[in-house]
């Protein structure tokens, strides 16, 4: 069954590595929950290189996704 068919108003992407279609996002807005504060730890791996580099304060960025 389709994510709207289920009353899903909004759609969360983590750690998800594929670009979301636009046909989904044009039914489905969706936001993607990243593990850093960007721009400063960017890849697959943000929260162990914030470790590794000794930062004291890290966070998360909520982002809108759209086509593109």
């Amino acid at each position: 069954m389709a994510a709207q068919e289920q009353g899903a108003e909004l759609g969360v992407v983590v750690a998800f590595g594929q670009i979301i279609k636009p046909n989904v996002l044009d039914v489905l807005p969706m936001v993607n929950l990243h593990f850093s504060l960007l721009p400063r730890w960017r890849g697959a791996a943000p929260v162990e290189r914030a470790l590794l580099a000794g930062d004291e304060v890290t966070g998360v960025c909520v982002m809108a996704l759209e086509e593109g």
